[in-house]
């Protein structure tokens, strides 16, 4: 019988073999890559309950700032007197399903979020990207999400950022597993700021958001006195954003409604922080998917958790998420001694962060990709995190099998139309739309059947 991760791995067949295509540009530093295939053994179908948290020491939040009130629990996310039983097959994501199914049903009036944590296979957001170009083609299209403002190594689908002027990083090394500084660096985990040269990031939507007006989240940190910031939406003259009483150094949110037809444009004065912006469709006429790309080229497990807890799961709150992806481990393998043992560790305890502010929120956990310089590491690794994600319940997509295993990459570099980079340990750009598609199948497989052909809106792009 044809276990989940072998009926993912034909589905990546069906969508084609992967090809060379254009390679990932240079100036994304890409350096590490982590996917997979479905869950656990197969099960009977199970109707969304309540899971309680996973049993993972965390510390108690911070009392929260004037600038930034706590945002009220997450609601349940659907009522059962509203809405008929809905019946998953893969119980790791339950939830999630029962909150798709009402959002296609038209039952469901927020949108389903979703948070997905990694490296540098996840910061170019060609694989992510294409994952949530497809949930939105078949649930409903909401927006970006998450978007990162003055990051020059940084691209995202839908968008197209005119960064002009010298711009410095907090924390300088953003992937190093270590506490830097106070921790506090927002939801994505990088903030950006400015010299005195004027420095702007100009934010242009290429993909259409639907409805005639957006909801922007603007986060910004005001540092010293004087520290400022400029915005200009809607084609609207400038605003400028200066200090109120108890703000300054504290994480500051600003809500605004507007139209995505002209550029959303935003100034650091002084030495004040941007921690980017989200911005998605209003939830309440346009309810669809949005997916967080929350990546970084180099990250690893102990990246996230380096960041102060109760600042990054106050920022995690805001979003609510519905469904969290950690897609980590092959930076890790990189190591010449991988400590196995800390890294399963550790996923419990990024998870544990997650689910203290969401308890509500499904998971999945990717596995690490091979890679031409750690074959045998990578299989270890692999091995480790699929044990962290089974003990965690959480649904484990196999991308390391998809792909065929240890040594494919190198065998794949060696093909006439190569699917991997020269560097043996990432995908080309058409590869990894191509695992989006299969990883789409694999999310919703226990859902029931697609409106659109499984896993393709079309070739590769």
């Amino acid at each position: 019988m044809m276990d989940r991760n072998d009926g993912a791995r034909a589905r990546h067949r069906q969508h084609g073999r992967l090809s060379h295509g254009a390679g990932v540009g240079a100036a994304l530093s890409l350096s590490t890559l982590a996917l997979g295939a479905c869950g656990a053994s197969d099960a009977a179908p199970v109707a969304p309950t309540s899971r309680a948290p996973a049993a993972v020491a965390s510390t108690e939040h911070a009392a929260p700032d004037e600038a930034t009130p706590a945002p009220a629990p997450p609601e349940p996310l659907i009522k059962q007197e509203d809405v008929a039983p809905f019946l998953s097959t893969t119980p790791e994501l339950a939830r999630f399903h029962a909150a798709l199914d009402a959002l296609e049903k038209k039952q469901r009036t927020d949108h389903v979020r979703i948070v997905w944590l990694g490296d540098s296979h996840g910061q170019a957001d060609f694989w992510s990207g294409q994952v949530r170009k497809l949930l939105g083609t078949r649930f409903g299209k909401a927006g970006p999400g998450f978007l990162h403002l003055g990051y020059k190594n940084y691209r995202h689908d839908g968008i197209k950022l005119d960064i002009h002027g010298k711009w410095r990083m907090r924390p300088k090394k953003p992937v190093l597993p270590k506490r830097q500084g106070d921790g506090v660096y927002g939801l994505g985990g990088l903030m950006m700021s400015g010299y005195d040269d004027g420095p702007r990031v100009e934010l242009t939507f290429t993909d259409a958001i639907p409805g005639d007006r957006a909801r922007f989240d603007l986060c910004y940190r005001l540092v010293d006195k004087g520290d400022a910031v400029a915005y200009s939406i809607d084609g609207k003259p400038e605003v400028t954003l200066t200090e109120k009483e108890g703000q300054r150094g504290e994480i500051v949110h600003l809500s605004l409604t507007a139209s995505t037809q002209s550029p959303f444009v935003v100034r650091p004065i002084g030495r004040a922080d941007l921690c980017g912006v989200v911005v998605e469709s209003d939830p309440q006429s346009h309810p669809g998917v949005v997916l967080d790309t929350l990546a970084i080229n180099g990250a690893r497990y102990g990246t996230a958790l380096s960041w102060d807890e109760a600042a990054w799961t106050k920022e995690v709150a805001r979003r609510k998420p519905d469904l969290v992806i950690l897609e980590y481990g092959t930076n890790e393998a990189g190591d010449t001694n991988p400590s196995y043992a800390k890294v399963e560790k550790q996923v419990g305890e990024l998870l544990g962060r997650v689910r203290s502010v969401s308890s509500n929120a499904d998971c999945v956990v990717v596995s690490p990709t091979d890679r031409g310089d750690a074959e045998s590491r990578v299989t270890q690794m692999r091995e480790t995190v699929m044990k962290a994600a089974k003990a965690h319940g959480c649904y484990w997509f196999d991308a390391w099998k998809i792909l065929g295993g240890e040594g494919s990459f190198a065998r794949m570099s060696e093909e006439p139309e190569a699917k991997v980079q020269a560097d043996k340990i990432h995908l080309t750009i058409k590869g990894y739309r191509e695992l989006g598609g299969t990883m789409f199948d694999s999310l919703v497989e226990g859902l029931g059947p697609n409106k659109i052909a499984k896993g393709s809106s079309g070739p590769a792009k």
